[in-house]
């Protein structure tokens, strides 16, 4: 079964545009990926994992609990980013789901 390399969707945004948590977690990674740029995951239990990709700026640290609202980042074009944008990737049990499942308005 061929792998897609561009699981998730990407979201307009300008730079330092807010980035927030959809659901409360714990951060499990920050990190400055190659393709992924500036990178955070946040694991909300239950198996389900949302990843930030891009993002010019970093608002929480590894480890931390965040809230469901609560800024995590900002919008950047780190990486291998043509602009400014969020790449938003979501996993249930190490799958990659489609994240517009949660979305009303694929907006930030």
């Amino acid at each position: 079964m061929a792998k897609n390399p561009h699981a998730g969707i990407d979201l307009s945004g300008k730079k330092g545009d807010k980035i927030k948590a959809p659901l409360s977690g714990e951060i499990i990674l920050l990190g400055n990926l190659f393709y992924n740029g500036n990178m955070l995951l946040i694991d909300h239990g239950q198996g389900l994992i949302t990843a930030y990709s891009h993002l010019s700026k970093f608002s929480k640290k590894e480890g931390s609990w965040v809230k469901q609202g609560e800024v995590i980042g900002e919008v950047g074009a780190t990486g291998r980013a043509t602009g400014p944008h969020l790449h938003w990737s979501v996993y249930l049990n190490g799958e990659p789901i489609n994240p517009d499942l949660f979305l009303e308005d694929a907006s930030l």
